[in-house]
């Protein structure tokens, strides 16, 4: 891949998880998955 992603060229992909979804994650604490996918978002610049 040749250059850097810039908010020109990039997305950012939230996807809705269903019910008990995240039970499923068993390497990484589950505290720690909530506040990065509640993190993720306010890290946004439009």
């Amino acid at each position: 891949m040749i250059g850097t992603f810039s908010s020109a060229d990039s997305a950012l992909l939230l996807i809705d998880h269903q019910v008990g979804t995240m039970k499923l994650i068993k390497n990484i604490p589950l505290d720690m998955v909530k506040r990065n996918t509640l993190a993720s978002p306010k890290q946004l610049r439009f």
